[in-house]
């Protein structure tokens, strides 16, 4: 499965609109409790989201590093500047550089979006390999919608998705393995 569209970047990220970013894993950014005593994740109050094989899973979701890895590869090969890192996504955009600046701590994550982790776990429920691919339509800062371009982020992205499908069909071609199953153990801390 391929993830497509824009996003949000964080501060301090080093994405700029029209960039590219490919990730790591994705994280249900909302989910849990603010206390007094702070933030509380799903693993914080023993409720994972999904479970397998005795594995259990909370707000981090994982993503295919192969075909992460792949992509880092092909933006190599074309001259395309990719970034590689944690996604967020979030129920509500942030609309302060504030905000942005808590999640970004909090998660060690380089930008937000809102659906990416929902598909990221359709995927991961159904063991079939998924990637994330997001164009930066916006800075998390203080709302100022004359400083995105939605338009600049989904071209990047769709053009870069076009290489990554066409590189899938050359691979496929050729009898080389293509990404439609893992062989490496995926094992993230949710605990961030």
């Amino acid at each position: 499965m391929i993830i497509t569209g824009c996003g949000g970047a964080y501060p301090g990220s080093g994405l700029a609109v029209g960039d590219l970013a490919v990730a790591s894993d994705e994280l249900f950014a909302d989910e849990g409790t603010e206390t007094l005593g702070g933030w509380l994740d799903l693993q914080a109050m023993q409720l994972p989201l999904y479970t397998q094989q005795n594995r259990q899973y909370y707000n981090t979701i994982p993503l295919s590093r192969h075909a992460a890895e792949k992509a880092m590869q092909l933006a190599d090969t074309h001259g395309v500047r990719l970034t590689r890192g944690r996604f967020l996504t979030v129920s509500a955009c942030s609309g302060t550089r504030a905000r942005g600046l808590e999640l970004r701590r909090r998660h060690q994550a380089i930008c937000e979006n809102m659906e990416g982790a929902s598909c990221a776990l359709v995927a991961l429920r159904y063991g079939v390999p998924c990637l994330e691919i997001r164009g930066i339509s916006n800075l998390v800062e203080d709302r100022d919608l004359s400083r995105w371009d939605l338009l600049l982020a989904m071209e990047a992205a769709q053009r870069f998705v076009i290489k990554v499908v066409e590189d899938l069909q050359r691979s496929s071609l050729s009898g080389e393995p293509i990404i439609l199953t893992e062989t490496e153990e995926t094992i993230r801390d949710d605990s961030a």
